[in-house]
This record gives C-alpha cells, sequence and structure tokens, in this order.
C-alpha cells in the first residue's frame, strides 16, 4: 500500500504548480543515534525498517584514513581544513594533472557549468581562505571514486555495508569549497551511508510520502533529478531552498508542522538514509575545505 502524505501536506501535494511564497512550517527533530554501534543493530533497527539514523561522533575517524591523510589544518586558520597537496601530490603522480567532470560555479551568474578540469585545480580552489574573488570556483560532485583509484586504499568499505546483500553500486566523491556546498532536495536509487571527510554539513531527510509532497508542490513534480544540471540549477532550486531549509530557525518548531530530521556531520561522522528518503545538504560555514564520500549499497 502506497503511504500517504501527512494531512498537512495533503493539500500541497495535489497541486504541482510551484508557489512564489511557500508557507510550509516545520518540525525538524534530530536524528537518532546508532547505539550500541553494532552491524545487528544497524542491521535489525534502521536498515530493514528503511529508517534513517546517524552514527556516533567521530565513528569513521578510525576506520577510513582519508580522514587523516586527505586534510590538513589550514595554516593561516587552523579552524579551517585545507587539503594536504603533498599527500596528493605523492599518490597520484602526473596524474594529479588528469582532467576530471566537474562543475564550474560561476557566481556572478548564479549557476554550474560541467567542464573537465584537472584535479590539481580543485585542489588550488579549496586551499584558499579568507577573501578573495570567488568569480568561478571548482566543485567535485558525486564522482565514481574508481576514476580515482589511487584514492581507494584510504577509503575501505565500512562493516555497515553487509547489512544487507553488500553490493555496492557506488561510491561517489564530493569535494569543493564550503561556500558552494548546496544540494537541493533529492532521493536517491539506493541505500546511502554517507561519511563527512573534512569541514561540516547539515542534512535534512523528510520521509517518502512527505518528501513527494513537498516535491509535488514546490518542485515542479516527483522526478529523480538528473545529477548534476537539473539538480544544482533546475529552475524550482530557490523554491525548494524556502521550502526545507526556512528563513528563521522558530520554524523549525511548529507544533503541527511538516515533519522532517537534521543531522549536523563533522569529520569521521555519518549517518544513514534509507532509499526513497528525501533530503538536503549544505555546507556550515563560508570557507575552507569540504568534502564527503557516500556509498549506494544493497
Amino acid at each position: 500500500m502506497r503511504s500517504r502524505p501527512p494531512p498537512n501536506l495533503r493539500s500541497i501535494a495535489s497541486s504541482s504548480r510551484p508557489s512564489r511564497h511557500p508557507p510550509v512550517p516545520l518540525r525538524i527533530s534530530p536524528l537518532p543515534i546508532l547505539s550500541p554501534s553494532t552491524l545487528p543493530t544497524f542491521r535489525d533497527s534502521y536498515f530493514n525498517p528503511t529508517l534513517p539514523c546517524i552514527f556516533p561522533p567521530s565513528h569513521f575517524t578510525s576506520t577510513l584514513p582519508a580522514i587523516s591523510q586527505w586534510f590538513i589544518p589550514h595554516p593561516k586558520f587552523p579552524h579551517l581544513r585545507a587539503p594536504n597537496t603533498q599527500f596528493f601530490h605523492k599518490t597520484l603522480g602526473d596524474r594529479i594533472n588528469a582532467p576530471l567532470l566537474m562543475e564550474v560555479s560561476l557566481h556572478s551568474e548564479g549557476k554550474f557549468l560541467q567542464n573537465y578540469t584537472p584535479f590539481a585545480k580543485l585542489l588550488e580552489d579549496i586551499s584558499f581562505a579568507g577573501p578573495r574573488d570567488r568569480s568561478i570556483t571548482t566543485y567535485l560532485a558525486q564522482c565514481p571514486i574508481n576514476e580515482i583509484p589511487e584514492l581507494m586504499d584510504t577509503l575501505p568499505t565500512p562493516q555497515y555495508i553487509h547489512a544487507g546483500k553488500g553490493d555496492i553500486y557506488n561510491v561517489n566523491l564530493w569535494m569543493g569549497h564550503a561556500a558552494l556546498i548546496v544540494t537541493p532536495l533529492h532521493k536517491d536509487p539506493n541505500p546511502n551511508l554517507f561519511v563527512q571527510l573534512a569541514g561540516t554539513k547539515r542534512i535534512r531527510l523528510f520521509e517518502p510520502a512527505t518528501g513527494r509532497g513537498i516535491m509535488q508542490r514546490f518542485g515542479g513534480g516527483v522526478k529523480r533529478f538528473r545529477m548534476p544540471d537539473e539538480m544544482m540549477d533546475g529552475k524550482h532550486k530557490g523554491i525548494l531552498e524556502k521550502v526545507v531549509w526556512g528563513e528563521d530557525e522558530a520554524e523549525d518548531e511548529a507544533e503541527d508542522g511538516v515533519p522532517g530530521f537534521e543531522a549536523t556531520v563533522g569529520p569521521g561522522d555519518g549517518l544513514f538514509i534509507p532509499k526513497g528518503w528525501w533530503h538536503a545538504v549544505r555546507s556550515v560555514g563560508e570557507d575552507g575545505a569540504v568534502a564527503s564520500v557516500n556509498w549506494w549499497f544493497r
């Protein structure tokens, strides 16, 4: 049986026309923490029931070498992270100049363009901190890690992938400057284990019926965005941003608001996003390197 949207979203779901001023109060709750952090608990309490959770703080720090090897404190701003260029040059060699398909942000025009850009250029862009001209900046979005095979050993498969069949659909790398990290509301084709490598992100999640109602009313209909063009620059992006994130934190506490969940993740933190759950992502702060990895698995 198909689940129905909550009562306060049924009127929203009845229309597919976008609203210029979407009055959607939210009721945002923190994600539950996996405890104890064992594979059987994860499988029985979250994976099989298709419920999201967050892992204990810094849970993946000791098991993913990428967290300590890829990034170092910024030399001028120690509270920020910068890429460990010495590590990347040593590990990648000449392939550090190999072109990868990236997003090039044109801040003056408020949009992204796809372009093949050397990995070295990305490292240069995310090494900067402080005031500067950011009219053009690169962002590595949803890059399959097998396109940079030299880095795969630093991202061993977490044990939680074996909660299901153990099949990995894809391992994706997300890496860019904090000022660029915004991913509008969408859902994934498979269960998603998401781990933060550097910087900090906020993720908001909505269960399938709720997210479907939001998309039908404000997102131009329910569909899986083609990544990255429609996800990054779709005509409904601005409206969805206001609906999902609101303009005032008080809007997140409405008793009769649309229910959702939120997690804030830093280096070594991770969360589980079940298949079909809608989620949006943004960085915390506007400076420094931000990076994540996710496993789509079954």
